[in-house]
């Protein structure tokens, strides 16, 4: 029973500390992409995705992970956060090699999003109901 509540405790915990570091992860990866937001452009253009979306996927990121830092409606921005990393993972085989490369990046973000997102109760974070 103890051990049970300990364990329950750390795992609790830890997804807070999870939470918070991919809510960091993911407001550096979309401010990267608002600075250089020309780069981002031309790299949807290549993929075929239209490039006046740089703007939202990158606005969504930052604001995503925001949200996951400020605990505000967790799974609504981790859901949004995988549906972009979803897209992205299966776009990246027509973008080139560079990209390609990181393919691996894109399915861990993606997992870690939708575990997030499946945690229905988080410690310091306002849920609406």
């Amino acid at each position: 029973m103890v051990i049970q509540k300990i364990m329950q405790n750390t795992m609790e915990w830890g997804l807070v500390v999870l939470r918070l570091l991919f809510g960091i992860v993911i407001v550096a990866i979309g401010l990267e992409k608002l600075i250089d937001v020309t780069g981002f452009r031309e790299t949807l253009g290549i993929t075929g995705i239209p490039s006046q979306l740089a703007y939202l996927v990158a606005s969504f990121e930052v604001l995503g992970g925001l949200l996951l830092i400020a605990g505000f409606i967790i799974r609504i921005a981790a859901l949004t956060i995988a549906g972009i990393k979803a897209l992205s993972f299966f776009w990246a085989p027509y973008m080139d090699s560079v990209i390609i490369s990181g393919f691996e990046i894109l399915l861990i973000l993606l997992t870690l999003a939708v575990i997030i997102a499946m945690n229905k109760k988080h410690k310091f974070s306002v849920t609406l109901q």
